[in-house]
């Protein structure tokens, strides 16, 4: 018998399991990963969609997953310089579905964040859905069509028909995967519309709107109950409505939330407060929904420029597209943290999402970081690539598209353009403006290239600093905003200097910085890293329009990365994946023109120097030295001795011709007379050393987390060699997932998955993922032979075996090194490596490094005996250079479509 306190115990514990035990949570909405436990084959399998298919001998990547990536570069490859010469093809993917007996009853969905492209998926042989569109998240309905116990779930995607894009686009399902189970009264997918329509300092409106529907076949009446949760997770307003819902009827319940004192979201504290949604019936909650938003307001002036929470705000923007080297399309979301921490670091408050909407990742970072969007939904509305949905899909799909890209992202704080399109036509002929504000009409329209009918004139590329182009559309159109969309295009490979101005298609004035040429050699795909190689202008003239016109909401550059494809722009001959529009290259490792734009965008006092000082055989030669600083002037001092103190020229540069000897260049900034920053450039000699860094020592066992490792050919004294360019091989041990390699150079075509690749004037990088769960050291070695590739009587050469521990410390354990200077494959009976030693002979150098007896890693190095050959040089052509190969020109010419 159970005494009083006993049964009061008893009774305390039946009430806590009624509300918390499992089946109390799953009385509500479930969401589950869906990204775990696929299985994929290259190549079409139609019986793959029924049940009885056979998938033993399939791979089991983990989605995302992008399968062009991990192809191998290729002129015979569909996708041609569009796509970077990456493969296509059509790839399908298989998974078990488990019905738990939870679910009896309840609807079921399975959401997709994206599919590159025309994806079809069946579930249990039947078809259930897909979608043409590679860059619109969709659900499919499960609901009814799943059974007791194992299911199988089975995804199409067709890209046999290339190029569909002008750039590098992937190719797989590159998102997130979720199951979502619910009730059959529910707040439908998007279905939470957040407005904040009274912002300021001591009082904010919340105008919350949203849908519920009843799929049962009974009328229902339900309450909603709305809350807003502030970012330290206190409850800061609270409303409560009543709806009536007829069967298979939608209703949209409207409240508004009085919030007092409100922390504002801007781009220096990007506060982030959510509404949190719960549906009860009969007293019982049976669905749930949190959304994240801001109070933030927005004005856009067509005098005074844009206003954020009414402080005037200058756009300065970069355009990106999806994805990132050598992730491709499905770029891990730490990674992606870092790349865009890069660009806010360079001082860049906003993105174009050029030109397709990216992943739901990129705009919740967006959100917490402080970085505005223009977000945009298509290239074109006709065709432009020779099989893009422009031309295939566009009619039949626009507006179920552009329904579903609003209702996705309107709640994002960071969003505050709607861009409706890419260079497809200057007016908004499918009136797509008034359909967005039926949707959201909270911000405005634009487009790049779109100036009539949108809310913002959208400009992109064809303006010149001699044109008149944006006074005449300001003053003809007083009342009509402008944004630069797509301005300026400029071309930087990183470590590669010309001192003649290569800008295309230009009646630009700028004078070169030296003629006639400086530098001789390089290769037909690289571009001048002084500021002057662009399309029409380059990046000091124009952000000097920019910043002198008011009127101008501010510009987005092309790009802030460099980016896989549209690598036959302007006549390249080469077989080359990229064509150098970033600020930052293929591997994230800024290029000069990441610290222009930081020495006019940020306030920390910075300078920087350009170019590199290891240039042999230019000696007594005159170089342009130019710095870049956010400080009032800059001193220049070789070996020591002042070459004199230059302020900032109109372009917001110094520039010094210095005779050229190996030495030491450096740069002190001054503020108001006092110094505030330095730098140092120092000729570097031999490559002698190899470092190896990472950013993240303590890799989580967790598939989302990463660690970059970073590599650097260095000479004996440290100085980074800025022309090495030596295969650097990469080995691991523990449980770490290899996720490829990069150098940035627009030409090397080594597949990204190779664990050995050259460094690229002296840097590579190698990217690693955790594994789920699985725990240990994890350490990465490289091994480098190093020397001077090209010499006279002699030369000395290093083999350099360096190791870094990304999680735990490096073990006791070091690996031996064997070599041969034959040519010959070293073994464990090769000559053992002990220290440096001579060359006098054109040799091959092989070494192999072993562990435990067995190979880790091997590479190689040739040193010549005679003088390094020039390189091939390039022709500058400072007229209509590459017009027909411009990625935003050359397209097909439709007739124009009705309205």
């Amino acid at each position: 018998m159970m005494n009083q306190k006993s049964k009061f115990l008893m009774f305390l514990f039946l009430i806590f399991a009624l509300f918390h035990s499992p089946e109390r949570i799953q009385a509500q909405r479930v969401v589950k990963n869906a990204d775990l436990g696929w299985k994929f084959h290259l190549g079409d399998i139609p019986e793959a969609s029924q049940t009885s298919y056979n998938d033993a001998s399939w791979r089991k990547p983990d989605v995302p997953h992008d399968w062009s990536i991990e192809g191998d570069y290729s002129a015979s490859n569909p996708t041609g310089n569009r796509s970077g010469y990456l493969p296509s093809g059509i790839g399908w993917y298989r998974r078990v579905i488990e019905m738990p007996e939870s679910w009896k009853g309840k609807l079921v969905n399975i959401e997709f964040e994206g599919v590159y492209m025309n994806s079809e998926v069946w579930l249990n042989g039947e078809k259930i859905g897909g979608r043409p569109y590679g860059y619109s998240s969709f659900t499919c309905d499960l609901t009814g069509k799943l059974k007791p116990g194992k299911n199988i779930l089975a995804v199409r995607v067709d890209n046999t028909l290339e190029p569909s894009a002008r750039w590098y686009h992937g190719c797989g399902i590159y998102g997130h995967v979720f199951l979502v189970a619910k009730n059959q009264v529910h707040i439908p997918f998007s279905g939470v519309f957040v407005k904040t329509p009274t912002v300021s300092a001591d009082l904010a409106m919340v105008n919350a709107a949203v849908e519920v529907k009843n799929s049962s076949a009974a009328a229902t009446s339900v309450q909603v109950q709305y809350e807003v949760v502030a970012p330290n997770g206190s409850s800061v307003g609270k409303t409560i409505a009543n709806a009536s819902i007829a069967a298979g009827d939608m209703q949209t319940v409207n409240q508004e939330i009085k919030v007092t004192n409100p922390m504002l979201w801007s781009i220096e504290t990007p506060q982030l407060y959510s509404l949190k949604t719960t549906i009860t019936q009969n007293g019982q909650p049976i669905d749930e929904v949190t959304t994240p938003f801001g109070f933030r307001s927005l004005r856009f002036d067509a005098n005074e420029g844009f206003f954020l929470n009414e402080k005037h705000v200058k756009i300065m923007g970069v355009c990106e597209h999806q994805g990132g080297s050598p992730s491709g399309a499905a770029i891990p979301e730490a990674l992606l943290e870092r790349r865009l921490q890069q660009l806010k670091d360079m001082g860049c408050n906003s993105i174009r999402a050029a030109h397709n909407p990216q992943l739901p990742a990129f705009y919740d970072l967006c959100d917490r970081m402080g970085i505005l969007v223009m977000d945009e939904i298509f290239d074109g509305w006709h065709q432009k690539a020779t099989h893009d949905y422009g031309g295939r899909f566009f009619k039949e799909w626009w507006q179920r598209d552009v329904t579903d890209w609003v209702r996705r992202d309107r709640n994002h704080p960071s969003v505050i353009f709607w861009s409706i399109g890419n260079e497809t036509g200057k007016a908004d002929e499918n009136g797509m403006t008034p359909f967005i504000h039926l949707l959201d009409d909270t911000r405005p329209t634009t487009g790049g290239a779109v100036i009539d009918g949108v809310d913002v004139a959208g400009f992109n590329g064809g303006i010149v600093p001699k044109d008149a182009v944006l006074e005449d559309f300001h003053r003809n159109n007083p009342n009509t905003p402008i944004v630069l969309t797509e301005e300026p295009h400029t071309f930087q490979t990183r470590g590669f200097y010309k001192t003649v101005n290569e800008v295309f298609k230009s009646i630009d004035s700028l004078k070169d910085y030296a003629s006639p040429e400086v530098f001789i050699g390089g290769h037909t795909a690289y571009r001048s890293s002084y500021d002057n190689c662009g399309r029409r202008l380059v990046a000091r003239n124009c952000w000097q329009r920019t910043d002198s016109r008011p009127w101008i909401i501010g510009e987005y550059r092309w790009t802030g990365f460099d980016y896989i494809g549209e690598a036959g722009w302007a006549g390249n001959e080469s077989l080359a994946r990229e064509f150098n529009f970033g600020v930052l290259d293929l591997a994230g490792f800024p290029k000069d023109h990441y610290y222009f734009y930081q020495s006019i965008w940020t306030e920390t006092p910075m300078v920087h120097l350009l170019p590199h000082w290891t240039h042999p055989g230019l000696e007594g030669k005159t170089i342009p030295v130019v710095a870049y600083t956010n400080a009032d002037e800059v001193e220049l001092f070789q070996d020591g001795k002042s070459l004199g103190r230059k302020q900032k020229s109109d372009l917001f540069e110094c520039v010094w011709q210095v005779s050229y000897k190996a030495g030491e260049l450096k740069a002190v900034a001054y503020k108001a007379g006092k110094k505030v920053a330095e730098t140092v450039q120092r000729t570097s000699g031999t490559p002698a050393k190899l470092e190896i860094v990472t950013d993240n020592q303590n890799l989580k066992a967790d598939r989302n987390d990463i660690a970059l490792v970073s590599l650097a050919v260095r000479d004996a004294q440290g100085v980074l060699v800025p022309n090495a360019d030596q295969q650097i091989a990469l080995a691991f041990t523990g449980p770490v997932k290899w996720s490829g390699g990069e150098n940035g150079d627009p030409v090397d075509i080594t597949p990204q998955r190779e664990l050995t690749r050259k460094v690229f004037n002296g840097l590579s990088r190698g990217f690693f993922a955790g594994k789920d769960g699985e725990t240990g050291g994890v350490e990465v070695y490289a091994l480098g032979v190093l020397g001077e590739p090209y010499f006279g009587e002699t030369t000395t050469v290093t083999i350099a075996l360096e190791r870094v521990a990304l999680r735990g410390s490096l073990s006791g354990e070091t690996p031996e090194i064997r070599y041969t200077t034959d040519g010959s494959v070293p073994n464990l009976n090769s000559m053992k490596y002990t220290k440096l030693f001579s060359v006098k002979a054109t040799s091959s150098v092989k070494a192999a490094a072993f562990l435990n007896g067995k190979e880790l890693a091997s590479t190689f190095s040739i040193f010549t005996r005679g003088n390094r050959p020039v390189a091939v040089e390039k022709k500058v052509v400072r007229e209509n250079m590459g017009e027909a190969e411009d990625p935003d020109q050359k397209t097909t010419k439709p007739k124009r479509g009705k309205k």
